[in-house]
């Protein structure tokens, strides 16, 4: 009996999955945080957007139109999000890997200095949830520090150091 039912199992889980991807035929596989400007520090005010790599496992190109895109703040004082969700303006071509720049723009507020951001990036195919992956950020200041010139120092004596 166990080795017709684990087929039988197993034919089953493989047409939930066929028909999994005829109902979802797009799939969320990475995202990533843009800056406006590139230095590796996320500043407080700063307009960050949402990069996202898409794969289109259907035999047909799908509607941009029918995937929307969205992202919520799990902490909403910690951030502002002017765009939180958008539709995609191209369509998918047929078995492909796509990415999608500067979507979804959002700014870490100055109250979340040190302090770890999460936000939740979902995609949405039809109404049917496609794909979600959290975000983890941490706002910092930009000090470059450097020396204006070099001190003259004499034992015993202040010496002004200037930055």
């Amino acid at each position: 009996m166990y080795p017709k039912y684990a087929e039988q199992e197993y034919q089953r889980g493989r047409s939930d999955e066929a028909q999994d991807f005829v109902n979802r035929p797009v799939r969320l596989l990475s995202t990533e945080v843009l800056e406006t400007y590139p230095n590796g520090v996320y500043e407080p005010g700063e307009a960050l957007r949402v990069l996202l790599r898409l794969r289109n496992f259907s035999e047909q190109t799908l509607n941009g139109k029918n995937i929307r895109v969205q992202i919520q703040a799990f902490d909403a004082n910690g951030s502002v999000i002017s765009d939180p969700e958008n539709l995609l303006i191209k369509d998918l071509k047929r078995k492909s890997l796509t990415t999608v720049r500067d979507l979804l723009e959002f700014r870490l507020n100055d109250s979340s200095v040190n302090q770890a951001q999460s936000f939740r990036v979902s995609v949405f195919y039809n109404g049917k949830n496609v794909g979600e992956q959290v975000l983890d950020l941490t706002a910092k200041y930009k000090v470059d520090l450097n020396l204006a010139r070099n001190p003259e120092l004499s034992e015993g004596m202040p010496t002004p150091i200037s930055f």
